[in-house]
């Protein structure tokens, strides 16, 4: 099945080091409970191979207040679907993701 996170971080046009900090370690948070259940399974019977859960990720798309007051590219790009190609397995995701240090970069 499919599913979409959305994490929110509220605050003004830039997050303090502190924020910014925070949403770094809930997103690196959020990627480990991924990893423990893609390691354990959903439900009864998952010695027996059921309820095995397998996640397929595309690469973040972080969205500032401005891309959804002007409704511009990287906003956009949130409401594309996605094609297989474009999606990785967990287990290969090793790559750190981090909130964008300023509102004009897309980290």
């Amino acid at each position: 099945f499919d599913f979409e996170i959305i994490y929110t971080a509220y605050g003004d046009d830039e997050l303090t080091d502190e924020q910014r900090q925070t949403v770094n370690d809930d997103v690196s948070n959020i990627l480990m409970a991924m990893r423990l259940l893609e390691n354990n399974a959903l439900g009864k019977a998952g010695t027996r191979g059921y309820g095995r859960v397998r996640f397929h990720l595309a690469e973040p798309i972080w969205l500032l207040r401005e891309d959804y007051q002007t409704g511009g590219e990287r906003f956009l790009a949130s409401r594309k679907a996605l094609d297989e190609q474009s999606l990785q397995l967990l287990g290969g995701f090793t790559k750190a993701y981090h909130f964008p240090v300023n509102a004009t970069t897309n980290g």
